[in-house]
């Protein structure tokens, strides 16, 4: 028996298969033998920008003088 492609998830189904046994399509969702898929999928950074806008750059300089500061108090009360 031949294996044929889903054309909705690209997966191997039989011939004579009622449905797609990895995704479910069928007849009557659209599974046709002239179906043509083309995938086009999301790019994953375009979605992160889209959802939570730009990422700050990051402020090492600020980090490290708050780094001091904070040993420094620390130091302050111990000593």
């Amino acid at each position: 028996m031949e294996d044929y492609i889903c054309p909705h998830c690209g997966g191997p189904i039989q011939e004579k298969a009622k449905f797609c046994p990895h995704c479910g399509s069928d007849a009557e969702t659209g599974w046709s033998e002239d179906a043509n898929v083309d995938w086009l999928l999301p790019d994953y950074e375009e979605i992160v920008e889209n959802e939570f806008g730009k990422p700050r750059p990051k402020n090492w300089f600020l980090s490290l003088v708050s780094v001091i500061i904070i040993i420094a108090f620390v130091l302050a009360f111990i000593l």
